[in-house]
């Protein structure tokens, strides 16, 4: 009974791993242009660390919305209104100029 359970728990740990791994890769695979329609940020309070959450809010060309976490760099660099591109391999997408 006990080789079920670690069999069980070890399928679960697999299908995280993988599902996560996938993810990740259709994020890096995909290519997109749209324009920022707004900012903004979170408070994040964890374990007596507070940081921020950037966020973007994309409408992609194709009339997708979109909601992506950025980081402060790219959020400071980026106003509303302004065009953005996200090419393959690229994790966050830049100012399209």
């Amino acid at each position: 009974m006990n080789e079920l359970w670690i069999f069980i728990l070890l399928i679960l740990a697999l299908a995280v791993v993988f599902t996560t791994y996938f993810i990740e890769f259709s994020r890096l695979n995909t290519t997109w242009t749209g324009l920022v329609q707004g900012k903004k940020t979170k408070d994040y309070f964890y374990r007596g660390n507070h940081s921020y959450i950037y966020i973007l809010q994309i409408l992609k060309d194709n009339g997708e919305k979109s909601t992506i976490d950025v980081t402060e760099e790219l959020y400071k660099s980026i106003e509303v209104g302004d065009k953005v591109k996200k090419d393959k391999g690229q994790y966050y997408p830049s100012k399209d100029i």
